[in-house]
């Protein structure tokens, strides 16, 4: 004898009405999640920096400084050379990429001037090496970040 085979009835009428009605109204949300979404990102990239926004890349900025004033500042010898030349090849790739960030923002009316102020400070650490003048950028960028903080 042969096993029995099973057989699965077509779908009725009703039922493909209802998947189709199911997988429109499911295709109809994912768009509407998507649209929010594309709309929240869109709007977030137009909205205007504040203190909060301003101080990353200013506080970015006073690290770097602080970072190479700390390399410029050790004694001789204390500090193997390739390890000072790849900090400061990396503290230069961070460099630009604050100054890229600092580019992008666009700062409220009554912090304008702000970044500005922080850029010539930003372009002198790339080549600066005197501990002195090293110290002096650092103060500044600390000055202004210090201003941001409520």
């Amino acid at each position: 004898m042969s096993a029995p085979v099973l057989r699965v009835p077509p779908l009725s009428l009703m039922d493909r009405r209802t998947e189709r009605r199911r997988a429109c109204r499911q295709g109809a949300a994912v768009l509407a999640a998507a649209a929010i979404g594309v709309g929240a990102v869109g709007m977030g990239s137009h909205s205007r920096a504040g203190p909060d926004e301003l101080k990353i890349p200013i506080a970015e900025a006073r690290s770097q400084a602080a970072e190479l004033y700390w390399l410029a500042s050790a004694p001789a010898g204390v500090l193997p050379p390739r390890f000072v030349r790849t900090q400061q090849a990396q503290l230069r790739k961070n460099m630009e990429r604050t100054r890229k960030a600092l580019d992008d923002l666009r700062p409220v009316d009554a912090l304008q001037a702000l970044p500005a102020q922080a850029k010539p400070h930003l372009e002198a650490l790339g080549g600066e090496t005197d501990a002195a003048a090293l110290r002096a950028h650092r103060q500044a960028l600390a000055a202004l970040e210090q201003g941001l903080k409520r």
